[in-house]
């Protein structure tokens, strides 16, 4: 799906991506090799647990997290649609930038294995094209080659309720699976020093719905702080932070 009516083709071709890729079934999506390996690794670990008053993190308890992830999937797609594109991936040179995926988390524990709460997550990648184009110019009456410098980025953060399920009998470490889902928006601007290319922006996600997957573990050094890690999908395929423990 191309947005002519933007008349802006860096934004017709990275809009064009992100609304294909975010437009894709979820059920659809969960069928991914990288899903099914997960819930088989989930699955003995469920089963050889063996929960006692020992463990990390127990009812009443409270988490707060920071991490930072990767890898950054969309400065990948920002790459792929710009090398691609008929006309500049012949004609430009290129310098993509990423940011996260990172975020925050909040956890209470209402049981001694379930806790609810919220994970907002936040990433950004960016583009950056200088390409060369023939303008005619009236004073010598002659084509000159002109190099032009075209932006696009694309800006997402997601606000997601979460559910999560504590498994080990350590007083170290916790391991848990987690399960997300809330409010996504998605910001896409694109920007040129071209006078044949007007700056353009689109607010707002094609679905604004986000979900995530993980499972992971958290090591406490201390008695409040510790190290998180985690593999999911939908957000960071891998990340890792700090924890605090209330």
């Amino acid at each position: 799906m191309y947005f002519y009516f933007l008349n802006n083709r860096r934004l017709h071709i990275l809009n064009s991506s992100l609304y294909n890729i975010e437009n894709k079934n979820w059920f659809t999506f969960a069928q991914n090799t990288n899903m099914k390996n997960i819930l088989l690794l989930l699955i003995p670990m469920f089963l050889l647990t063996n929960y006692s008053e020992g463990q990390a993190v127990y009812q009443g308890k409270v988490l707060a997290e920071v991490y930072y992830g990767g890898p950054n999937f969309w400065k990948s797609v920002l790459e792929a649609i710009y090398e691609d594109d008929a006309y500049y991936g012949s004609l430009g040179t290129f310098n993509a930038t990423g940011l996260g995926p990172m975020g925050i988390r909040g956890e209470y524990l209402v049981a001694d294995q379930i806790g609810i709460g919220v994970d907002v997550l936040y990433s950004r990648a960016g583009i950056e094209v200088d390409y060369q184009s023939e303008v005619w110019d009236n004073a010598s009456g002659t084509w000159q080659t002109v190099t032009y410098t075209g932006k696009a980025s694309t800006t997402k953060i997601s606000f997601m309720p979460s559910f999560n399920f504590h498994f080990g009998n350590s007083e170290n470490f916790d391991g848990y699976m987690s399960i997300a889902a809330g409010y996504k928006t998605r910001n896409t601007t694109s920007e040129s020093n071209d006078p044949n290319e007007p700056d353009a922006s689109i607010r707002g996600a094609a679905i604004p719905v986000d979900f995530r997957m993980a499972v992971g573990g958290r090591y406490f050094f201390t008695e409040n702080i510790g190290i998180n890690g985690s593999i999911g999908v939908s957000g960071p395929l891998v990340s890792g932070g700090l924890t605090v423990r209330l």
